[in-house]
């Protein structure tokens, strides 16, 4: 603590897969380590991996990786691990991480007050440490609602052709489905009955885990961890037309794949003379129509400042979408889905245009241009959302839950 030469040693533990260099995941890490550093506290990342990605993690968090423990990652060595998991509710690769001795010295060694674990696929490291820790250590959970196990499960099992086996298939998909989600609410429910605070990202969040796990041990709070610095801040340059609509997305997740083809098949053609440009990590270049699908960006900043309007048409997926921060940040307006801006504060027609219906956004997008009242409102309105995300407004409330915490 202040003052006494003492800092709060706390201990970030992340368990990493191939994909994560896609999403959103390294930004959090990143950001939640940036949020809790200062001279009281002292911040490690303890990254537990089924492959060795220390040196594509260093690229994205500025604080240094531990990496204990990982393992090779073969496709068959894969598949093994999760049927094993899905028909025997056992991931022998996660098992071995949550077993390893090269973790557990690796923390002893660092001796943290807390650890903030941002999986609950972990849980079976984190128990074995705290039975064998000598002092006790105060644990933060941090991930979304169990609304995401129910979407992939539903992502890797659902619908799909069966010729004339479809019933069995479906059938058996369902069952798989089953299997992979008793499995993981289990893991889930063990973090939140080990952990003494569980942080989420939105109300929706805290209340959906409120209503479902009605009985842990973990107090539920809602604190973002993702933030926008005014380093990051970009000079909005307000519009009163619209001739190029960005939409950014990885292409690795399903929801963001399903929002580019609606942008291709119902929104683009209705305006044939405006630009849609698609952008992010993943996504394969080419040109369909007046659709221009540019791929993953070094410098992100400028094709948001080349944008005249910004849509988000998701109709699936679950937890906070960082990209509409960028979207704020940049000052521009904003069509999305209810779903969308979940977790931010918007108002319809304030601040943004929240339609649910994908086919009305050719129209709103006339509308819009058409009535330069609205649409200089919904830009300079946009930028205030970003205020509750703001670096030393969030790093204020990271730091005073932790001190209250390690007080307690």
């Amino acid at each position: 603590m202040k003052g006494t030469g003492q800092p709060i040693k706390i201990a970030i533990v992340s368990h990493s897969r191939i994909s994560d260099v896609h999403d959103g995941k390294m930004r959090l890490m990143k950001d939640m380590a940036e949020l809790i550093s200062d001279e009281d506290m002292r911040v490690e990342v303890f990254s537990l991996s089924d492959v060795n990605r220390t040196v594509k993690e260093k690229h994205y968090i500025e604080h240094e990786i531990k990496s204990p423990y990982y393992t090779s990652s073969s496709t068959a060595k894969r598949l093994f691990d999760n049927g094993m998991m899905i028909f025997f509710g056992t991931r022998p690769l996660l098992n071995e991480v949550n077993r390893s001795e090269s973790v557990n010295s690796m923390l002893r060694e660092f001796d943290p007050d807390i650890i903030i674990c941002e999986t609950f696929l972990l849980n079976g490291m984190l128990k074995r440490y705290l039975e064998q820790s000598r002092k006790k250590v105060k644990v933060i959970s941090t991930f979304d609602s169990q609304s995401r196990i129910y979407y992939y499960a539903n992502a890797l099992f659902g619908p799909g052709s069966g010729g004339g086996y479809a019933p069995l298939l479906r059938q058996f998909k369902r069952s798989l489905a089953g299997r992979y989600v008793k499995f993981r609410l289990k893991l889930y429910k063990e973090t939140l009955n080990l952990a003494d605070l569980h942080v989420v990202l939105s109300k929706k969040d805290k209340e959906e885990i409120e209503g479902f796990f009605k009985m842990r041990k973990a107090r539920i709070v809602v604190l973002p961890a993702h933030f926008f610095d005014a380093k990051r801040e970009r000079k909005p340059s307000f519009r009163t037309s619209i001739r190029k609509v960005l939409f950014i997305g990885s292409y690795l997740p399903p929801h963001n794949r399903q929002a580019m083809g609606y942008i291709e098949d119902i929104i683009s053609p209705m305006l044939p003379e405006k630009e849609f440009i698609i952008a992010g990590g993943g996504v394969p270049k080419k040109v369909v129509r007046n659709v221009r699908y540019i791929g993953g960006v070094e410098d992100m900043g400028s094709i948001l400042d080349d944008a005249d309007l910004c849509i988000a048409p998701l109709t699936d997926g679950i937890g906070l979408k960082v990209k509409m921060l960028d979207y704020f940040n940049a000052g521009k307006a904003v069509i999305g889905t209810s779903m969308a801006f979940e977790g931010y504060d918007v108002k319809d027609r304030y601040n943004a245009i929240v339609d649910d219906n994908i086919e009305h956004y050719a129209s709103q997008i006339e509308k819009l241009e058409k009535d330069r009242e609205l649409f200089a409102r919904i830009q300079k309105n946009s930028r205030l959302i970003v205020n509750d995300y703001r670096y030393d407004v969030l790093k204020k409330k990271w730091q005073k839950l932790i001190k209250e915490l390690h007080c307690a």
